[in-house]
């Protein structure tokens, strides 16, 4: 998450670098197509993409997730636009749902 918005894939750099995968993306299941690559092959001269700041914003998220659990920090802190609440099924028990908007 950057500046309170979720706009940081976190999930496919992680299993890149666990596979030591130089590329990746998600595919759509239901559009057989893929929907966002990552790694060098995903630069272009078109896209503003650069693995390397992926990478770096990646692991800064990691370290700052690290630090927060370290200190007891466990509290939600869903994206700004509530756009991640609308993926999530624990919305009863959810400690934020008097913000989110759905």
């Amino acid at each position: 998450m950057q500046g309170g918005v979720a706009n940081l894939d976190i999930q496919l750099p992680l299993y890149m670098l666990a596979l030591g995968a130089a590329q990746g993306g998600h595919l759509s299941v239901q559009k057989a197509e893929v929907l966002q690559g990552a790694g060098t092959s995903a630069e272009g001269s078109r896209r503003r993409y650069k693995w390397d700041i992926h990478q770096e914003q990646m692991k800064a998220f990691l370290q700052e997730l690290g630090e927060a659990l370290a200190q007891g920090d466990v509290a939600p802190n869903p994206d700004i636009k509530r756009k991640v609440c609308t993926f999530c099924h624990l919305k009863a028990a959810c400690r934020n749902r008097g913000m989110v908007t759905l």
